[in-house]
């Protein structure tokens, strides 16, 4: 996907399968990414994968509901 390297992106369902494989992938092409799911807490834990020394960035986490 190097379409994909330093774009902003938008990735829905991104708190499991495929839309969380994709934020972590987008992530690592330094990807600006604004990711969506259901609840807070389903962000918080993709958030809390993303934030290793390969996936930098920041984190925004807001609930919509």
């Amino acid at each position: 996907l190097p379409v994909f390297w330093q774009r902003d992106v938008i990735v829905t369902g991104a708190s499991s399968g495929i839309g969380e494989q994709m934020a972590y992938h987008l992530a690592r092409m330094r990807s600006h990414i604004l990711i969506t799911a259901q609840t807070e807490a389903k962000l918080q834990k993709v958030n809390g994968k993303q934030s290793t020394p390969r996936v930098p960035g920041h984190h925004n986490i807001k609930q919509t509901k």
